[in-house]
């Protein structure tokens, strides 16, 4: 399994990542060689949000969205990173899964299902002791099914967490509740991921239209693209 903990700026022009469209044939390749990527994380967390930016590349003004209620897959795409589109991140699909679930439930649908990256939606404006609670569950009970399922920890390239809403909160607190956030996926993860557990990122977002927005979630995708190429 890689983890990729390579340093990676915030902000990514937007003119880097291109999403193209895909003929037939196109469609049909990245569908068999491309990744399923999966999107978890307590309800309202933004995960929709994100796996609509990171399908067509927009983020909607802020507002009251409906909640997903139920497994919500994408159809495939692909995305081409950098000047010269050299990077390219091949989307099987992405799969947004419901928040009402709770955490024990999700880390079991990450034994399931096998994705190749798992990215964690966190709500930086959400309670902390709800949010703690949340990230501390998931993470024991996912760190149990890896070390009990070696296939479904071997398909893994990558685990990104996100704290989203980053704007809800000034930026000496967001950068305090980022830190519980890691001591807690240090301390739960440490037995199946090692001493790899120190490069799994805690990444800030913003999933609204808002300045600096694109760029942070420009940043995530393009650690997606470079550990899911490795």
């Amino acid at each position: 399994m890689s983890i990729d903990g390579g340093a990676i700026g915030l902000k990514v022009a937007i003119d880097l990542v291109k999403r193209p469209a895909m003929s037939g044939v196109a469609r049909v390749h990245t569908w068999l060689t491309g990744h399923e990527v999966l999107v978890l994380g307590p309800a309202r967390a933004g995960k929709t949000s994100f796996v609509d930016y990171l399908q067509y590349g927009v983020l909607e003004p802020e507002q009251e969205t409906a909640k997903t209620l139920d497994l919500r897959k994408s159809a495939t795409f692909r995305l081409k990173i950098g000047r010269d589109s050299s990077l390219e991140l091949k989307v099987r699909r992405a799969v947004d899964v419901a928040g009402q679930v709770g955490p024990m439930e999700h880390a079991k649908i990450v034994e399931e299902r096998k994705p190749h990256a798992v990215v964690v939606l966190l709500d930086l404006s959400a309670p902390v002791t709800h949010s703690a609670t949340w990230l501390t569950d998931f993470c024991k009970h996912l760190d149990e099914r890896l070390r009990s399922n070696p296939g479904a920890k071997k398909r893994l390239k990558t685990i990104v967490f996100v704290a989203n809403k980053q704007d809800a909160l000034t930026p000496d607190a967001a950068v305090k509740r980022i830190e519980r956030f890691r001591q807690i996926v240090k301390k739960h993860l440490v037995l199946a991921f090692s001493t790899k557990v120190d490069s799994i990122p805690i990444m800030p977002c913003i999933l609204v239209q808002k300045d600096n927005a694109i760029g942070l979630a420009d940043a995530i995708t393009l650690r997606l693209a470079k550990a899911l190429a490795s």
